[in-house]
């Protein structure tokens, strides 16, 4: 038997739409699939995340060096050398400050304290290279080897023969020093990394 569409054109065996009007004759007709709309063009651009706090973020090295480089500037005077752990605390707080201004990036207080350990690092090679040069002028001069030079040394009263012995042995002095080093890394590392976490909580843009 003829099938006829709604607008009484005779339809072939199973045809899907009327080729006359072309309206469709099945339910399970779904028409042809619609071109997926492109992403339009020039939309809001994903902010970058800030760069991490590490020996190969250029700005936090500058920033660790300078202020590691200001804290020996008061550690290594006379005087002041007694409150050096507050001026190491207050290198890692500057380091922080300046690594947000510079960089417009607010820091967390792991980052802070990142960026105190970096300043810490360069604080102690500084120190470091100034007692070793200050330590050979001393020893070139037979400083270490005057028994009244040394016991006017406050510090070393009452030990002078013992300094003198120590220093006769390359040994001894080779593990004292590396000894005395190691402490004063950990005590340079130590401080600035809590004035970096300090510096971060106190200036962290809410």
């Amino acid at each position: 038997m003829a099938e006829f569409c709604t607008c009484r054109a005779e339809l072939p065996p199973e045809a899907r739409f009327c080729h006359k009007c072309g309206k469709p004759q099945r339910d399970d007709y779904e028409g042809e699939p619609q071109p997926e709309e492109a992403a339009p063009e020039g939309g809001p651009e994903v902010p970058k995340p800030p760069p991490a706090i590490d020996f190969r973020n250029s700005l936090a090295v500058r920033v660790g060096f300078l202020s590691g480089l200001l804290a020996n500037l008061t550690i290594l005077l006379p005087y002041l050398f007694l409150a050096a752990p507050l001026w190491l605390a207050g290198a890692g707080f500057m380091g922080v400050h300046l690594y947000i201004r510079r960089s417009g990036h607010g820091l967390s207080v792991r980052s802070g304290a990142r960026m105190g350990w970096i300043t810490g690092v360069f604080a102690f090679v500084i120190f470091t290279v100034f007692f070793t040069l200050n330590f050979l002028a001393a020893f070139k001069a037979g400083m270490f080897t005057d028994r009244e030079r040394l016991s006017q040394v406050p510090f070393l009263q009452g030990n002078v023969d013992q300094v003198i012995e120590l220093l006769q042995s390359p040994l001894g002095l080779a593990v004292n020093l590396v000894f005395s080093l190691g402490v004063m890394f950990l005590l340079f590392a130590g401080f600035t990394m809590a004035g970096g976490a300090l510096g971060a909580r106190v200036l962290r843009k809410d």
